[in-house]
């Protein structure tokens, strides 16, 4: 059986500033090129990682970023792709991961016979699930623990970008993986989020907080996703110009009122585009209509 393609198609011509995936993060160290192609759950086996936990923590790295992509994308990923030197430092960045995911988007839809195509999902899903596990283990019990954030010499917000770059590389995959894949019972409805990385985010929803963001808005940006809660924590929230920080709101409770119901000329709007993940993601209550809203989506940028 041969898949007949939906019309629409993602394309790389996008300005930069809609392209957001997470915020860039410390980059622990450690040599990645010159390693083989290796699956997600073997990433680490080849490359006889040390005991130190320094070490091992920068080689999850590397499993939870460039591991997890070139699993999915079935190709090798330079280290040029995803690494920046800034001032000295070298920091994981989302720079090219739209362009990737553009090109994996691309590969899929080449792979026309129903057979190899589910394969392939399965394969996707399969390596999707075993880092959403471990993960959760590592942050549980294991390397990424918050007891190991002063032995790992990381400050609180440091540990919390690294995995939030974890959950939203994972975030990117799936909603790439529900366009562009047939098999719609792996990447529909019901896919364990990756919303647990929060708990390390105390810093960043108190900085959010301080620029006036309302609790009960950051609980609910959350809940929508990593990517969507770190875009959020780059820009500045919608307030109007004679706006005074006096949030009766909490995580849980919303005071009405706060903004005027009818159209208001008074706002400073900081517009961005949301992230990729975010302008993917589609709930399974409306998938029988994906192909017109991606269509609009792409055409709208």
């Amino acid at each position: 059986m041969v898949y007949k393609w939906p019309p629409f198609r993602l394309s790389a011509e996008v300005d930069r500033s809609r392209r957001f995936v997470f915020t860039d993060a410390l980059w622990l160290g450690g040599k990645r090129d010159g390693h083989p192609l290796t699956e997600f759950d073997n990433y680490c086996r080849p490359r006889a990682p040390d005991d130190a936990l320094g070490a091992r923590a920068a080689l999850l790295q590397h499993q939870f970023t460039f591991g997890l992509l070139e699993t999915v994308t079935e190709k090798k990923v330079p280290e040029s792709q995803l690494l920046k030197v800034m001032d000295g430092q070298t920091y994981l960045t989302d720079t090219n991961i739209f362009g990737m995911m553009v090109d994996w988007h691309k590969k899929i839809r080449s792979v026309t016979d129903k057979r190899d195509n589910d394969s392939y999902a399965e394969r996707v899903g399969a390596a999707l699930n075993a880092a959403h596990s471990q993960l959760q283990d590592e942050m549980s019990s294991g390397v990424y623990s918050s007891n190991n954030s002063d032995a790992l010499n990381l400050l609180p917000n440091d540990l919390y970008l690294i995995v939030a770059s974890f959950g939203a590389i994972a975030e990117t995959i799936i909603a790439i993986a529900y366009i562009s894949f047939r098999i719609s019972s792996i990447f529909s409805g019901g896919w364990p989020g990756w919303g647990f990385v929060h708990k390390y985010s105390r810093y960043q929803t108190n900085r959010m907080v301080y620029k006036g963001w309302c609790p009960f808005t950051i609980h609910m940006l959350k809940s929508v996703g990593v990517s969507a809660y770190n875009y959020a924590s780059t820009r500045g929230p919608f307030l109007p110009a004679q706006h005074k920080p006096n949030c009766e709101r909490s995580e849980h409770t919303l005071v009405r009122g706060v903004v005027r119901e009818q159209t208001s000329t008074n706002f400073t709007f900081q517009f961005q585009t949301p992230p990729v993940a975010y302008n993917l993601s589609i709930s399974q209550e409306v998938a029988h209509n994906i192909s017109n809203k991606l269509h609009y989506w792409i055409h709208s940028m």
